[in-house]
């Protein structure tokens, strides 16, 4: 639960960031009395480098992970696909010449098909793990 601002705490706020504020102007005061004209500024600017830096960073990030997400918003992982396909490449795989075995999965893979095609919702990765943990 969150409780509501209120002045006081406002007010605590206000006060808390001006002392670091006052910090930050004495550390740029500092910079000055190095030998050297301006060194408040190459501070300065080295900051705000580094800010557009970590935020060009965070944009190129959200602009790989944009392929993780439908058109919908929805998150679209290896955790959110279905589990089914994925198990039966790994089941046939295993398998090897075992015909009996193949024609199972084969028969589950028609079954997920046609669950599929009448728009059932399918288990994900995601699903397949959490029912595992319980």
């Amino acid at each position: 639960m969150t409780q509501k601002l209120t002045s006081t705490i406002a007010l605590d706020m206000v006060r808390r960031i001006e002392i670091k504020q006052a910090e930050i102007d004495a550390i740029y005061a500092e910079a000055r009395s190095y030998e050297g004209q301006h060194n408040d500024n190459v501070i300065r600017d080295a900051i705000e480098a580094r800010t557009r830096l970590r935020e060009a960073a965070s944009d190129a990030e959200g602009l790989i992970g944009s392929f993780d997400w439908d058109e919908d918003g929805n998150r679209v992982g290896p955790e959110s696909e279905p589990a089914w396909p994925d198990l039966s490449q790994r089941l046939r795989s295993e398998m090897g010449g075992r015909p009996k075995a193949i024609k199972l999965v084969e028969t589950i893979d028609r079954l997920f098909d046609l669950a599929v095609s009448q728009g059932l919702p399918q288990p994900t990765r995601a699903d397949l793990e959490a029912a595992s943990r319980e």
